[in-house]
């Protein structure tokens, strides 16, 4: 069953007000058991209900109690006043009053009931509306970030199509026979990238280190950032006039003198 389309019914309404069907009371009993929301409903129209008759309440005049008092106190007599009489509705004849305050009251509920649809309506625009701007927000910085690396891809492939590009080959170790990697050396334009795929993933707390011999002396050229899929190279400082590229595994954020005996690969530069 539709909760929603139920409560907008109008059928809580004639059940406040003692005007449902016996079939409709008890569908709307045995709703209030499984569903808190009509209970809270019904509350809801009653305390709407009590709070209408409140404001529309009539104060009776000043003085009318003392006047009732006195007149219950006076001695009865036999004879009546037929002016003085009690109206009494006949049978069958509507009393308008009642009928009034009962529309009104009808009237009030079902324009808070067109209300609160016409809310709830909004805010599920308002949830889609936000949930629509966050997709394409994230949207927006998932095609920055592919036009970023597309650029990258785009350098990266110029220069290792350049004649001048030298391929300097890195061979595994003793302690890292099948480790490998790749320089990629342009004298040319001044540019170097490293292609580390062939390195096992570091332990924790370990990065790998990228070390230029020149004069036989080694070079700092940083630490590595080994992504899973390494599907860029990454670019690396620019020495002049190397004599061969090591990578050694140290301590995260690296060390200004290589662990020889932690050397995974090396090659030799082979100068034209």
């Amino acid at each position: 069953m539709d909760i929603k389309a139920f409560k907008t019914s109008g059928i809580l309404e004639l059940y406040v007000l003692g005007m449902a069907s016996e079939e409709e009371a008890r569908e709307v009993e045995r709703l209030m058991k499984d569903h808190p929301e009509i209970a809270r409903e019904i509350a809801a129209i009653r305390n709407a209900l009590d709070k209408y008759a409140e404001a529309h309440s009539v104060t009776p005049p000043p003085g009318l109690k003392e006047r009732m008092l006195s007149k219950a106190e006076a001695p009865r007599t036999t004879q009546r006043n037929p002016d003085d009489e009690p109206a009494i509705t006949e049978p069958g004849k509507i009393n308008w009053t009642v009928m009034t305050t009962f529309m009104l009251a009808l009237l009030f509920l079902a324009s808070a009931a067109i209300a609160w649809h016409f809310y709830e309506e909004g805010k599920e625009a308002r949830d889609e509306l936000r949930s629509t701007k966050a997709a394409l927000e994230q949207l927006k910085e998932d095609c920055e970030t592919k036009e970023k690396n597309s650029a990258i891809l785009k350098e990266q492939l110029i220069a290792l199509r350049d004649q001048s590009t030298m391929h300097v080959p890195l061979s595994g170790t003793k302690i890292a026979s099948t480790a490998y990697a790749m320089v990629y050396y342009n004298p040319e334009r001044k540019t170097a990238f490293l292609d580390a795929l062939g390195l096992p993933p570091p332990p924790q707390g370990k990065q790998y280190q990228l070390w230029a011999i020149v004069g036989g002396q080694p070079m700092d050229m940083g630490v590595l950032e080994i992504t899973p899929s390494g599907d860029l190279l990454q670019p690396v400082p620019f020495v002049e006039n190397p004599d061969a590229f090591a990578i050694t595994l140290e301590p995260a954020g690296g060390r200004p003198e290589p662990s020889l005996d932690q050397l995974y690969v090396i090659g030799n530069f082979k100068h034209g």
